[in-house]
Parts: structure tokens; sequence; C-alpha cells
């Protein structure tokens, strides 16, 4: 797809196009044609990322402490809420991706989603400034920014907070099992609170399958 779609949708145009191209390009498609990929620019748009939203946080909720602000940061910031951000942009339709990886359905996925958005938020970066940066970070993660403060994406950590009202507790985190190709695969854990098994729950990570096994465990303790 032409990558000057994907510039309309973001609302900022290039000046160097090629580190627009290079934010699109994945490892797997770097390693086919012998060149550069997105790594580098992911991890300078995850600091970048953070930065920005943090000071964005930070004056819009004057009243949080630190802990509520880093845990909304994380709300905002982590896997899940990226992928999504990017879903909506349709990245999936502009990432370069090696055959192998395309055939495994590898440009839906949420964790090459989620890097390679923040490959394109340090793009932006490089090519326009820390402001520019800001703009688009700001528009094209808007509706994550608005909902973050209502749903607790970060489940680990409410189901923490939830369990040690009454005193110290153990949180145990077991993975159960791992289906599948080590490319697709599907986890599957379970949680425990001194003991007890409250929740299980599969994801495409253990990160995820934690959080979802948090999730279950606090719709058991809800009812």
């Amino acid at each position: 797809m032409d990558n000057h779609l994907l510039e309309q949708k973001i609302n900022y145009t290039f000046k160097e196009k090629s580190l627009l191209e290079l934010a699109l390009t994945h490892c797997s498609f770097s390693a086919e044609h012998g060149m550069q990929n997105n790594q580098r620019l992911e991890f300078l748009g995850d600091a970048v990322l953070e930065a920005v939203i943090s000071a964005h946080i930070y004056h819009r909720y004057p009243s949080f402490d630190e802990g509520k602000l880093t845990r909304l940061r994380v709300s905002i910031v982590s896997e899940e809420p990226l992928a999504i951000a990017a879903e909506e942009l349709e990245l999936n339709h502009f990432i370069l991706l090696g055959v192998g990886e395309k055939v495994n359905g590898g440009a839906n996925k949420p964790g090459v989603l989620s890097d390679t958005l923040e490959a394109l938020f340090a793009a932006v970066y490089l090519d326009g400034g820390y402001s520019a940066a800001e703009d688009v970070i700001l528009r094209v993660l808007k509706d994550v920014i608005a909902d973050a403060n209502k749903r607790p994406l970060d489940y680990k950590t409410t189901l923490q907070e939830t369990l040690a009202k009454d005193g110290p507790v153990t949180i145990v985190y077991t993975l159960l099992s791992m289906e599948g190709p080590p490319h697709n695969a599907v986890f599957e854990t379970e949680v425990s609170c001194n003991g007890k098994v409250l929740g299980r729950g599969k994801g495409s990570s253990k990160k995820r399958a934690e959080q979802a096994a948090a999730k279950q465990a606090l719709k058991q303790i809800e009812q």
C-alpha cells in the first residue's frame, strides 16, 4: 500500500521518506533482503512514547499520585492498546514482512503491530522533532488515552491491589501449557493466591496469558 496514505492517516508528511520506510521494515523482511530493519527505531520510539505520555497525563491528572500515574501510563503504552491503535490506522497493510512471517499472519500479531507503531513514532521524532512526535502520538492514541482511565488494562496490578487490601498475599502465576509452533504459540497460565486457584487465561505470550488469568480472577472476585 502507498505509504502516502499512512502519512495522511497520521497527518504528518515525512521530509525524509526513507525514515518512514525503515519504520515499516520488519526484521523478517530485512533478513531476506539484506537491509536495515525497524528494531532500533522501536527502541527509540518506546522512550519517546513514554516521555510524551508521561508529560501528558502528569498535566491532565494533577490529583493523581505517582503510583496511579504509573499504572495509567502502563495502560496506554503497553502492547494491547498500542496494537488496537495500530489496527485503527490499518498499519498491518503497510508493514514490510518476510515471506514466512507474512504467511503466518505476522501483520496482525499484536507484538508486531505495537512494535511497528513505536518505530513509526520514532521516525516522526527523528524527521520532525519532539513537537511533531508529540502531536502524532497524542492524535493516534487519542481514544486509547481517553479510555485508559476507565478500564483496568493492567489486570495483574489491579488484582494485586484488590487482594492485598486486607494484608500481604502471595500471588503466583503458573504456566500450564504452550501449544503451537514458537512463532504462533498459545500460552495458558493459572493464577493463585495463597495456594488457591483464582483463574486461568490464554494469550499469544506469557504476559498476555497472565493478564487474561488476572482478568478472569477479578471477575470471579466480583461475583
